[in-house]
């Protein structure tokens, strides 16, 4: 006699006729398989349908001969022990008995094969399946009592816990039964019957139930009495989770006789479908070189190509076995599974409602649940123009002050001897205090003056367009300044407010700055005065925008920096343009955001990179009203580049909540 454990699974197949298709399974296929070989002891198959009767049915003519592999006439449902009384009974035959058998909970199997087989076959039942079925419990028990604490947080929370209980107490129906009983009274606080598991024995002082909303434990007495009845039926069945098999092997089998035999084709109307699944059968217990050895016993040639793809095919799956049952593996997978779980969670949060059954049936869909939250967004990233024919015009300009709005008041340039000199008429900024002890320029009533003398001054519109019409003899130019990121920013906002698209015009620009820092490093100083100072022992009169200019060509000139090391420090019109769009729209954002601020709700430096992110104070109250445990949490944590778009910090998530859980909206 022979004894071995093994497990038992059931898929159904498809019905397809021309173009109808239902969903009633007409054929069926279980298989028996080793707990420690491995290997299929046995499969058998079930078809309801054969397309040579069914067509000399409907035409009323004789039934020809052929390989008709009908042999089942009752429901789908009770394929499965039949099959399964059948592959015992044919293994008895052969002096093999079953003593142990593995599967789920959702058939009559076992109690049908001890009335009709083996009085004493033993049961294990599967441990993925008995973890799904809790959670399934719990997802039940908060759909019908609508327990607003049981959201998917705490049940994953549960889940955890289950699973934990279930793999520390194997073969201890004790010590099952009283971790079973602790999940139950962990999520409300009492500890008596926790374990060195729980985190509250080592600190009990400053111990929080991070896992559950809002960082609180459950108090909801209804929902206490509902878990302690469901648990209750798992402690009673206590002897049976400590001894757990596993499926795992009859699910790979169906995924590769799904592969073989796929749903949208009907292969069950013939003898097709079964040489599919022997296929299949084959390929687990030999793997793929089994295509080989058919051919072999048909005295055909296996061919070199297939007997190597065989081989290569077998290397390749024995290699991933091997690194899917290291434990490595499995942490990756179960923490990918997680990132993928909470990836989807904050995409839902940021579309909105997307697909529900019957949504729009009355056509009254609330607009703000199907605004879409924007995506994370990053600062644009400058890169060097690729090499080209380009005119290097050297340029610098005088503002009406340091911030990204400011206006020109001087615009200075040069290519060789060619020289460009305009003073300009700001449209609607005065020229601060502080910009007129630099520069030296000044306006009162409507005319311009520098370090006291009146000079020929146009507006703004004209100054502009005569510069770039300046530039337009040169063909593609760069615009070279010292601190170019400062002169391109003013340069392209004012020509943008004036409409003049300046990216049609100017290639780009190149910052000497930078390129100086890495020409001479640990410089004490890189002002382009001292600069010239040092370098070429020259003096020039700073801060006016055409001496400015010729003294950055002279400088480069004199050193003769190389053209490929301008380009590394260059930068295109269109990164300018993009730069300036993210800066107003992160100024729009700090703006919403400041009340939070005020409120010493959350730091400046938090609210920056919220705003940074391209999240306006309304899209977060969105994310909070559509989810009000778990959608700030997953707007402000989800990840982009491998880190959380703004923070995963539970404290400042926490503020946020707390925030507009007193709100009134």
């Amino acid at each position: 006699m022979v004894n071995d454990d093994f497990s038992v699974s059931f898929d159904g197949g498809w019905q397809k006729r021309g173009s109808e298709r239902s969903y009633s399974s007409l054929s069926g296929h279980a298989a028996m398989i080793g707990k420690e070989t491995g290997k299929c002891i046995a499969y058998a198959t079930r078809n309801k349908f054969c397309r040579v009767c069914e067509r000399a049915e409907r035409t009323k003519k004789d039934i020809p001969e052929h390989d008709c592999r009908k042999n089942w006439s009752g429901s789908s449902k009770a394929m499965e022990p039949d099959m399964c009384i059948g592959m015992m009974k044919e293994l008895q035959d052969s002096n093999i008995h079953v003593g142990n058998i593995i599967m789920d909970n959702d058939s009559t199997t076992v109690a049908r094969a001890r009335a009709e087989v083996n009085p004493a076959l033993k049961k294990q039942c599967d441990r993925n399946h008995t973890l799904k079925q809790f959670t399934n419990k719990l997802y039940e028990l908060k759909k019908s009592k609508n327990y607003k604490e049981l959201n998917s947080k705490t049940i994953q929370h549960l889940s955890k816990c289950f699973k934990y209980c279930i793999s520390q107490n194997e073969n201890d129906p004790s010590g099952m039964k009283k971790n079973l009983e602790a999940i139950g009274r962990h999520v409300f606080g009492d500890h008596s019957f926790c374990e060195s598991w729980c985190k509250y024995l080592a600190s009990p002082l400053t111990y929080k139930p991070w896992q559950l909303p809002y960082h609180r434990y459950l108090n909801n007495q209804d929902l206490k009495s509902d878990l302690t009845s469901l648990l209750s039926l798992y402690i009673s069945q206590a002897d049976k989770l400590v001894d757990l098999g596993s499926t795992q092997p009859n699910e790979s089998l169906n995924n590769t006789i799904a592969s073989k035999t796929p749903k949208q084709n009907f292969y069950s109307g013939s003898e097709s479908n079964d040489f599919r699944v022997a296929a299949a059968i084959a390929q687990k217990n030999l793997g793929h070189h089994y295509v080989t050895e058919v051919n072999e016993v048909l005295l055909l040639s296996p061919g070199e190509i297939t007997s190597s793809k065989a081989r290569k095919i077998d290397l390749k799956r024995k290699r991933t076995k091997e690194t899917e049952d290291t434990s490595t593996y499995k942490k990756k997978r179960a923490q990918k599974k997680m990132d993928q779980h909470k990836s989807q969670e904050s995409a839902e949060v940021r579309e909105g409602r997307t697909y529900e059954p019957d949504t729009d049936m009355n056509n009254n869909t609330d607009p703000n649940s199907i605004k879409e939250i924007p995506p994370p967004l990053s600062k644009p990233v400058p890169t060097p123009i690729t090499e080209g024919q380009y005119t290097f015009v050297y340029f610098d300009l005088e503002t009406t002050g340091l911030g990204d709005d400011c206006e020109i008041t001087q615009i200075g340039a040069s290519v060789n001897d060619d020289v460009f000199c305009q003073y300009v008429l700001p449209l609607t900024q005065p020229i601060s205090a502080s910009a007129t002890a630099v520069s030296g320029i000044a306006t009162q009533n409507g005319c311009m003056y520098k370090n006291g003398h009146e000079v020929q001054c146009m507006r703004t519109p004209d100054a502009v367009n005569n510069f770039i019409h300046w530039l337009g003899k040169f063909g593609k130019v760069l615009l070279v300044a010292h601190n170019a990121k400062f002169d391109s920013r003013v340069l392209v906002h004012v020509s943008s407010s004036i409409g003049i698209s300046a990216s049609e015009h100017i290639s780009g620009f190149v910052d000497t700055l930078s390129l100086f820092r890495e020409l001479y490093p640990g410089r004490k100083s890189y002002k382009q005065v001292d600069l010239l100072k040092d370098l070429c022992v020259t003096h020039y009169d700073a801060h006016d925008a055409k001496s400015d200019a010729l003294a950055l060509q002279t400088l480069l000139l004199s050193l003769s920096v190389s053209c490929q090391i301008m380009m590394k420090h260059s930068f295109s019109t269109e990164f300018v343009v993009n730069n300036l769009n993210f800066l107003m729209m992160k100024m729009r954002n700090m703006q919403s955001l400041q009340n939070l601020i005020d409120n010493k709700i959350l730091s400046k430096f938090t609210v920056n990179k919220i705003a940074e992110t391209g999240l306006h104070f309304q899209h977060i109250l969105l994310a909070y009203q559509r989810d009000k445990e778990n959608g700030v949490r997953s707007l402000l944590s989800e990840k982009t580049g491998g880190k959380a778009r703004v923070t995963g910090n539970s404290k400042i998530i926490q503020s946020l909540q707390n925030h507009f859980m007193n709100m009134k909206t």
